[in-house]
């Protein structure tokens, strides 16, 4: 029996490198799906589907969703399908940064504006449709914790994090819970100074988003879960470039 077996799961951003692997995850796991894209780029929905399908699962593509208007028809739509809705998980898409000197209004507004008031009010409406026991997971990236440069990204990676914690509190006495989930590196050809050694290739974090969204944590609410192998604890980069070299050196004191 899958942990996630009678579960309704809306997957918004589906189409990420981490949506994709959360939508796999939750169809092994018994969970009836409705897939929608974070509206970057050509989406490969179709073909993620038509593979949960193959193997057995329940999939559809309900188009994407990034303002109101989209996360509105794709929420009905959610629900005519499944005839409910449990578990929402939101997989933020890598969106081009070209820093703060350099973007414009109509930017901020395409990146910030359409896609945090989507969300806000998406994720509003979808707490309305959901039963007491329901979970919402959003997945960043690791530079929601402490951006690199300021950017529309990063400032809507850090709002998104703010709104999982605000959302956890005001929506603690209906039962839905919202934690979030941020991932590392996932690329196997930057994993050299990692203090793991290798990098996440996607299963860490669709396994700490199965239990985020299953009845396993039903006592865990407004949580941050950090999936980065050590990464964001890790000593100096030099010492860590020495070990994974293989000189194994520690100068007194650099530890």
């Amino acid at each position: 029996m899958g942990r996630l077996n009678g579960k309704r799961a809306l997957i918004v951003g589906a189409d990420s490198p981490a949506g994709r692997d959360v939508a796999r995850r939750f169809a092994k796991e018994g969970a009836a799906l409705a897939l929608a894209s974070g509206g970057q780029g050509e989406s490969g929905i179709p073909d993620l589907v038509q593979g949960i399908r193959s193997l057995g699962g329940m999939a559809a593509d309900v188009g994407k969703a990034v303002r109101w208007s989209d996360w509105e028809r794709v929420l009905q739509q959610t629900v005519r399908l499944h005839g409910g809705l449990d578990i929402v998980v939101y997989s933020l898409p890598r969106l081009a940064e070209k820093g703060l000197e350099h973007e414009t209004v109509a930017d901020w507004q395409q990146i910030v504006h359409q896609r945090l008031t989507g969300l806000a009010l998406g994720l509003r409406a979808a707490v309305e449709k959901m039963p007491q026991g329901g979970s919402v997971v959003s997945v960043l990236t690791t530079d929601a914790l402490k951006p690199q440069a300021g950017s529309a990204f990063a400032a809507l990676s850090g709002a998104i994090r703010l709104l999982s914690a605000g959302s956890a509190a005001a929506n603690a006495a209906s039962g839905v819970r919202f934690n979030a989930v941020f991932a590392g590196e996932t690329s196997a050809s930057e994993h050299w100074n990692l203090p793991a050694g290798r990098a996440d290739l996607g299963e860490n974090v669709a396994n700490a988003v199965l239990l985020l969204a299953s009845e396993e944590s039903s006592y865990v609410n407004g949580s941050e879960w950090v999936i980065d192998g050590g990464n964001g604890v890790r000593a100096r980069r030099d010492i860590v470039a020495d070990r994974s070299s293989g000189s194994g050196r520690e100068e007194d004191g650099q530890a």
